[in-house]
């Protein structure tokens, strides 16, 4: 199992390019952002990648001001991709 990298604000320019980075390092990615369906085109983008293998990419929608939202995605990222090793 991949080490893994969960990254909010994953949706937009700069920490999309993080999420990348990380994948390409051999990271799992969990992409967090408000705005799900950019979310899931960086994901996309990363499993398309064809430079970057056996990794997955996983996007959330995710409030980072709301706790117990935060507390919902965590649990469910444990139990799709197991325990963060870097936030970003």
């Amino acid at each position: 199992m991949n080490q893994l990298a969960v990254i909010t604000g994953a949706g937009g320019v700069l920490c999309s390019c993080f999420a990348k980075a990380m994948a390409g390092a051999g990271y799992d990615v969990a992409l967090l952002d408000l705005n799900e369906d950019a979310a899931k085109a960086a994901a996309e983008e990363i499993s398309k990648n064809k430079s970057i293998k056996n990794i997955t990419a996983k996007a959330y929608k995710a409030n980072v001001l709301d706790r117990d939202n935060l507390e919902e995605v965590h649990q469910k990222i444990l139990r799709d991709l197991g325990k963060c090793t870097v936030l970003i």
